[in-house]
């Protein structure tokens, strides 16, 4: 196809992934949706990837490209309580690896079922990223967002693809308790060998059968 083609497509669909991005940014669940349906199958693994430069960027901005291993597991408990109930599929620990994964450790990108990292990351960005901020703001995180994008593709992914998994500090857990009363057993240290290091996350287990009872499933999109 030749660039004359491609080049508009290219711009379409940033245009398209700026303003579902603008919107769950502002916490608009109905526009995102509404955008979430039009960006559709056919572009979600484009939209994926630009999702991912965002949630990079925002995880680099707050934490540098190598997190203190006590503000990660710190936000890991801040996830778990905000988005676990009884019954829900969500888990902290996933977060966890995704915001590992992109900061040295991309292995662990692997340890994430795909159809599930949106929502891992959308739930890290809502997290970090300021509820107060200007469409100037949004608009210039989003500009810094596309910029390190174009420096990973330049790199060949080097810029994230690197490295072994470490240790992992005791912090959110990997299987939910069973009942607000029973208390949550810690999780110890992974060992830094690295086929042992994928455990706490390998360990988090397929999604529980049944009808979730809790607040409706945001897009993941």
């Amino acid at each position: 196809m030749p660039d004359i083609e491609i080049q508009p497509l290219r711009e379409s669909n940033r245009a398209l992934f700026r303003a579902h991005a603008t919107a769950r940014l502002r916490g608009d669940a109905t526009g995102a949706l509404e955008l979430a349906l039009q960006i559709g199958e056919g572009r979600r693994m484009a939209h994926l990837l630009y999702v991912l430069y965002l949630f990079t960027r925002t995880v680099y901005d707050e934490f540098g490209d190598a997190p203190d291993p006590s503000d990660l597991a710190e936000l890991t408990k801040r996830l778990h309580e905000r988005h676990f109930w009884p019954g829900s599929e969500f888990r902290a620990i996933r977060a966890e690896a995704m915001v590992r994964g992109v900061c040295g450790e991309s292995v662990l990108l692997t340890e994430v079922p795909v159809a599930e990292q949106p929502t891992y990351m959308w739930a890290v960005i809502a997290d970090l990223a300021d509820p107060q901020a200007t469409d100037a703001e949004i608009a210039a995180c989003l500009d810094r967002a596309e910029a390190l994008g174009t420096e990973i593709v330049g790199s060949g992914w080097d810029a994230l693809f690197s490295a072994a998994p470490g240790e992992r500090v005791e912090g959110a857990p990997c299987v939910p308790p069973v009942s607000p009363e029973q208390p949550v057993p810690p999780v110890s240290p992974a060992p830094s060998a690295t086929s042992e290091a994928f455990a706490p996350f390998a360990s988090c287990g397929p999604r529980a059968e049944g009808p979730p009872t809790g607040p409706p499933a945001q897009p993941t999109h």
